[in-house]
């Protein structure tokens, strides 16, 4: 293994390595160490620090926060989101992205994971006997809980709830900071506070060290694989180019030029993903 032995480290506040290092470990031998690092300075969940950059950026910023924490060569980050699904309407969706970068070798690599296995409930109430099902739809205490007052007169927030009493004490106390008396109980999307985004992020991290266990063709570099998606299949009935159905990939290397393309067998034409046939 090309990483055999080697160090590579974890920016995190939210034991995501503990998820990650198993499978960095299996994958590419390498060891996995957090760095204590105050990630939440690049934006929180809860929404007390806004996040105004792109999410490479991001991954980029905290990696350089590991780096300026512990000397090193190899580092890995990962930043995630919950919202509306991209493509299906009504549903629920997580994003987790991670960044690998060997500075020795002088590449970095992304890969990002959707999935929509995540609990992810909201309800707004202004007391906790209004919670009624909630809780169950939560997978509370099992997932936790975050509090946050509906129009804050200031913004303070309640995080990691776990247990009844604290989240009945927290509705008390937040409802006096909201102008309208009302709070928000949300799931916590913390990794530490979060198994089905901590088990997506594992996903992630799987993708990732597949990636980076595959070597270039021409130079030897590890962290070959796609790039982009090609898109060339075409309508059975009117020839269209089916604009949602890949039908290959065109592969690359982090480090020099080189790209192939990969053609898919099997690819669908059916006219149920044509826009014209099926709009």
């Amino acid at each position: 293994m090309t990483y055999q032995n080697k160090e590579c480290m974890f920016p995190t506040m939210h034991r995501k390595h503990e998820v990650v290092a198993p499978i960095f470990n299996e994958l590419l031998g390498l060891e996995v160490t957090a760095v204590e690092v105050d990630t939440d300075q690049f934006g929180t969940f809860s929404g007390e620090v806004a996040r105004v950059l792109p999410v490479k950026d991001t991954l980029r910023k905290k990696i350089e926060s590991g780096f300026g924490t512990k000397d090193g060569q190899i580092a890995v980050a990962s930043e995630g989101s919950i919202s509306p699904h991209p493509y299906i309407p009504f549903v629920t969706a997580n994003m987790e992205s991670l960044m690998f970068v060997d500075k020795e070798k002088g590449f970095e690599l992304t890969v990002s994971h959707l999935s929509t296995d995540i609990v992810a409930e909201k309800m707004e109430v202004s007391d906790y006997s209004e919670l009624n099902h909630f809780l169950l739809k939560a997978d509370f205490p099992n997932h936790g809980l975050m509090v946050i007052p509906k129009d804050p007169i200031q913004l303070e927030v309640c995080k990691g709830i776990r247990d009844e009493s604290e989240l009945a004490e927290a509705i008390k106390v937040l409802v006096g900071k909201s102008r309208v008396n009302r709070v928000v109980v949300q799931n916590d999307f913390r990794a530490h506070m979060s198994p089905t985004r901590m088990k997506n992020i594992g996903d992630c991290a799987r993708k990732l060290a597949i990636r980076i266990a595959q070597k270039c063709p021409k130079c030897s570099q590890p962290g070959w694989g796609a790039v982009s998606s090609i898109y060339d299949a075409r309508c059975e009935y009117c020839e269209s180019k089916l604009k949602s159905v890949v039908s290959g990939y065109q592969n690359g290397c982090v480090t020099c030029d080189y790209v192939e393309v990969e053609e898919l067998d099997d690819v669908s034409n059916s006219s149920k993903w044509c826009d014209f046939c099926n709009p």
